[in-house]
């Protein structure tokens, strides 16, 4: 679990500004769901490599994966746009370092997100990455 139960995050002081608590509690939201699709991601993953209930789930296993993996992408590039929002933070050494590393994110989520925008060129030419998946 990466926001324990004696995290900080879930013992927010009231006396917080209400700017800052909305955005930490947003925050963690945004780290306990990014949590919560690994942890589903790496079931999903140990069934397929031990084979089980894949008789029963082959159809979906793999969607399943990716449905979890997606879910990853769009909750790490929500916890970058809300630290980037969020005010009166110091932006130290040591979060930027944190937050260079979640702006990858974006690269991955923002041309499926718009997959409206991005769908033309994918469809024009055959060397071009896949259209999805």
């Amino acid at each position: 679990m990466l926001v324990g139960e004696d995290s900080v995050l879930r013992k927010l002081p009231s006396a917080l500004d209400k700017r800052q608590l909305r955005m930490l509690v947003a925050i963690r939201y945004s780290i306990e769901m990014y949590d919560v699709a690994y942890q589903s991601v790496l079931e999903l993953l140990n069934q397929i490599e031990t084979g089980d209930k894949l008789q029963s789930k082959s159809k979906t296993l793999y969607p399943l994966v990716f449905t979890h993996a997606w879910s990853m992408v769009d909750s790490a590039n929500r916890l970058q746009v809300l630290l980037e929002h969020m005010p009166d933070t110091k932006r130290g050494p040591r979060f930027k370092a944190n937050f260079r590393k979640l702006t990858a994110f974006k690269s991955l989520r923002n041309p499926i997100q718009h997959l409206n925008k991005e769908i033309l060129n994918r469809s024009k030419d055959v060397d071009v990455e896949p259209i999805w998946g």
